[in-house]
């Protein structure tokens, strides 16, 4: 697949997978705003390392932000 061009944010995460929204949650609320960015409308990617699986995720979150 193509992904468009711009500025992303990268998030590492390792934890439990049943947490993953509060990640989301805290990256929208929290992150982007206070570091003044807004999220692009673009293409998000997930990256999932390890045992998908597992109770436990371990992942990298890629979000199209605007400086």
């Amino acid at each position: 697949f193509t992904v468009s061009g711009g500025s992303y944010v990268k998030i590492s995460f390792e934890g439990a997978r049943n947490r993953i929204g509060e990640v989301y949650t805290w990256l929208f609320k929290y992150y982007l705003p206070k570091n003044g960015l807004k999220y692009s409308c673009g293409t998000m990617i997930q990256e999932y390392r390890g045992d998908l699986l597992s109770e436990k995720a371990d992942m990298v979150l890629y979000i199209p932000v605007k400086l």
